[in-house]
């Protein structure tokens, strides 16, 4: 634990730029706050955005995500997320604030990627080729990346280069990198590419509580029963 919160909390404190956020998964509401923070704050100089933030991006962007996608947003409880990244959208530029400009679909059980102006109303399971290029050349050319979230359906072989594809890039990558937990570090570990990066987060939640600027709670009573202590 204390090496977790000394070696996150030094690279917030020492960021060295280019500085890229790459955020994912399924919980956009924590990464919606991540983006606003590190972007606010100067630490982030672009964030890549990719699974269901992504998607909420997107859509907060005026891109038709189709009526399959939106629902699943909805249905979890995300489409107040919308307004919110749309907000981040005008507030910081599509130049910081980065989302695909292809997308991978589940058609008939197989991948069909496609442009973003022209998804149809299947499943986006992970983000397309074309992206996937983009966001590597971006991490190679970073001296400092946070990821937090895989690209898109992983375990699905289909669906898992979005993910590879850009741990990869990470790994081979000359930027201090740190890997959020969770999904992110198994899909790195699954890659046996953990050795590669300079810290990959056993946290998950914590990790990106931390990266948004919220105090720990177990971190906050630790301070607390040490001020009675003493």
């Amino acid at each position: 634990m204390e090496r977790e919160l000394t070696v996150i909390q030094n690279a917030l404190d020492n960021v060295e730029h280019p500085c890229v956020f790459l955020l994912g998964g399924m919980k956009p509401d924590d990464s919606i706050e991540v983006m606003d923070n590190v972007l606010g704050n100067g630490t982030a100089d672009k964030v890549l955005t990719t699974g269901i933030v992504a998607n909420i991006v997107l859509w907060a962007a005026n891109h038709d995500i189709n009526d399959v996608n939106r629902a699943f947003i909805e249905a979890r409880g995300y489409g107040d997320m919308v307004e919110k990244a749309r907000m981040l959208l005008d507030k910081y530029g599509e130049d910081k604030v980065l989302y695909p400009s292809d997308v991978a679909v589940e058609k008939d059980g197989e991948r069909v990627d496609v442009g973003i102006d022209e998804i149809p109303d299947y499943s986006i399971f992970d983000i397309g080729i074309n992206t996937i290029r983009e966001y590597a050349k971006i991490i190679r050319e970073a001296k400092m990346v946070f990821a937090n979230g895989p690209a898109g359906v992983f375990e699905n072989p289909d669906f898992a280069m979005g993910t590879e594809d850009l741990i990869n890039a990470i790994a081979s990558s000359k930027a201090f990198s740190v890997i959020g937990g969770g999904h992110i570090a198994a899909a790195t570990n699954g890659a046996g590419l953990a050795d590669e990066m300079d810290h990959v987060s056993s946290g998950g939640g914590a990790c990106i509580s931390m990266l948004a600027g919220k105090p720990l709670v177990a971190v906050e009573a630790l301070k607390k029963s040490k001020k009675m202590k003493d």
